[in-house]
């Protein structure tokens, strides 16, 4: 009897232990139509073809605008050593104008990730802002950025950036191809949770803005 608890508690370790290493690393590349069939929420106020998803405004300041699971909970332990890329392509028609929405990386609690800033932005601050918050149906006042200076010389709108965080570091940087390659880094006071699960977040700025999303490439490793 004790041979046979024995083996069964093995075994039980074993397929936890390769459910675990089906999970990690994940990649995943988000085409707009992707998005939306992930997707565990979806404000409705979008429209989705195969090269587009727009959203055409938020409820309010501050929303988000829609939750995508990666990992769930219970999959990873807390001290989990995780790098998380993402690359974000953006629609650059809707960029020239009022439009400010953040890509985040969620524990369900607290989020962390990159303000992708319009062009109107540009005279006085960079392309991208490393940022974390509380997460929720609006994100917190508890909201942190990083500095907006120093920025590129370079102002065109890119359409595509690029965020590495390091959960374990509490660190993160974003980057842009402006005058040849310019980044911006960030230290989190937060440490998100994997056991908690980790989610992919939009978030608006404003509510009357429009976001437009060509993809998103979503890698996390985990580190040595």
């Amino acid at each position: 009897m004790l041979v046979l608890i024995f083996l069964a508690a093995l075994l039980s370790v074993q397929h936890s232990s390769a459910e675990t290493k089906e999970k990690i690393p994940y990649y995943q590349l988000f085409t707009p139509m992707k998005l939306v069939r992930s997707a565990s929420f979806i404000y409705h106020q979008h429209t989705v073809t195969a090269t587009k998803l727009t959203f055409l405004r938020a409820p309010v300041h501050f929303a988000r605008l829609i939750q995508v699971p990666l990992i769930p909970a219970e999959t990873l332990s807390a001290d989990a050593n995780l790098v998380i890329k993402m690359v974000i392509g953006t629609d650059i028609d809707i960029g020239q104008g009022e439009s400010d929405p953040s890509y985040v990386i969620s524990d369900g609690q607290f989020f962390v990730g990159v303000q992708i800033r319009d062009k109107n932005n540009y005279k006085t601050s960079t392309p991208c802002l490393l940022m974390e918050a509380s997460s929720g149906n609006i994100f917190g006042s508890d909201r942190r950025y990083g500095s907006p200076l120093p920025k590129p010389a370079e102002s065109y709108y890119p359409g595509r950036v690029e965020t590495k965080l390091s959960l374990s570091d509490r660190w993160g940087t974003c980057f842009t191809f402006h005058d040849g390659g310019f980044s911006r880094e960030m230290i989190f006071q937060r440490k998100l949770n994997p056991q908690n699960g980790l989610f992919l977040e939009i978030y608006a700025d404003d509510s009357s803005e429009k976001v437009g999303i060509k993809y998103i490439e979503v890698s996390i490793v985990r580190e040595g």
